[in-house]
């Protein structure tokens, strides 16, 4: 503990009930201890043993009560946690207050909380996927509907292997969107532009925290930031349009690549220059692209990537460079990340790409596909 004693000065016995005393921590609270009741005469007037068990505080009689969660002054060498009032599980009963788990926040930007009911598609916790209409044919007089499943975040490895590695939060505080996109403006809007950033997730010490930010734009480009970086989603639930919002829940997996793994897009936009780095995305072969990418144990290369063309990416079409449907991770993302979740948590359930050490064979076959090849 932080402090051997704290002290309550007054208390109306009639309010007794809702007495709340919060005993400051360094860290999360495992195993058994024993919290004791002394007067003001120093004497022992109750003692408890209790014990933590899956986030609540037990008696030794197995009484179980919420525990109150650890209040610390903000130390960056230590864990700290506050779990704020205005945040909610998204999977009831999932979330555990331990250090060794991410968590993830969504936060809804001009929406009330209209979003909310959205959220367990863009969790997808049972990797069932949202099923939408693409399309539709008429054969005989019958309409034939062309359908898709999108997957969400734990329909795709590696995240659906390690659910237990994460927890997962919504913010019910209500956010209106204070920028007004002008009709006549030219350049591209990019979603975190549109939010007023001075209302942004700063207020609770969460280890490893993502924020995943819906905007109510669909005029908005939806980005992220690298290493712990927020991500801005545009998403339209007001449209009603399941097609849209299962491109809405693509993104955000593809945005979640950027922020928790730092991983580049895969895609050309020669306007954007040359973002070529690790781990996905080397240079071109006239720069020793090739050399490199073999050192990083791909098999393969194909030309184009963050965001020139002459740059090297390790898949074809992972879900870096488009969010179609059957786009996933590929293998060289997908390794990566898994090495991100163990670093960040101590912790990793192997998926069939992360089973064990990955073997390079320098002097085996290597092919590049160019541009002109995919085209």
């Amino acid at each position: 503990f932080i402090q051997e004693k704290i002290e309550l000065v007054e208390a109306n016995r009639r309010l007794k009930d809702k007495v709340v005393v919060r005993i400051p921590t360094e860290k999360l609270l495992f195993g058994d201890f024993t919290i004791s009741i002394i007067d003001s005469n120093d004497r022992t007037t109750a003692t408890n043993v209790y014990s933590i068990v899956d986030g609540l505080l037990v008696f030794e009689n197995g009484k179980p009560l919420k525990i109150s969660h650890p209040i610390v002054e903000p130390r960056r060498d230590k864990l700290q946690v506050m779990i704020c009032e205005d945040l909610v599980e998204v999977v009831p009963g999932h979330n555990q207050l331990r250090d060794d788990r991410m968590n993830l926040v969504f936060m809804g930007h001009g929406y009330g909380n209209a979003f909310v009911p959205f959220l367990p598609d863009f969790v997808d916790f049972d990797g069932d996927g949202l099923e939408v209409q693409v399309g539709a044919i008429m054969v005989d007089g019958e309409v034939i509907r062309n359908m898709e499943t999108f997957n969400g975040i734990f329909g795709e490895e590696p995240f659906q292997s390690n659910k237990d590695l994460f927890n997962i939060w919504y913010s019910t505080k209500s956010f209106n969107l204070p920028v007004i996109i002008q009709p006549d403006r030219e350049d591209e809007i990019m979603c975190e532009e549109m939010v007023n950033l001075e209302e942004a997730f700063t207020d609770c010490n969460v280890p490893n925290t993502f924020v995943m930010n819906l905007v109510n734009s669909i005029s908005c480009r939806s980005h992220a930031s690298f290493e712990h970086g927020d991500s801005f989603t545009s998403f339209t639930p007001g449209f009603e349009d399941e097609l849209t919002n299962g491109w809405s829940i693509r993104t955000i997996i593809h945005e979640l690549g950027h922020s928790i793994g730092s991983l580049l897009d895969e895609y050309v936009e020669e306007d954007m220059g040359d973002w070529h780095d690790l781990p996905n995305c080397v240079s071109s072969i006239e720069d020793g692209g090739i050399e490199e990418a073999r050192n990083l144990g791909w098999e393969e290369a194909y030309e184009g990537c963050s965001y020139l063309s002459e740059n090297l990416r390790p898949t074809q079409n992972s879900i870096m460079n488009l969010q179609e449907t059957d786009a996933d991770f590929d293998d060289v993302n997908e390794r990566h990340l898994c090495s991100v979740f163990f670093e960040l948590t101590g912790r990793l359930n192997p998926t069939p790409t992360c089973s064990g050490k990955v073997s390079v064979d320098l002097e085996g076959a290597f092919v590049v596909y160019t541009q002109e090849e995919l085209e």
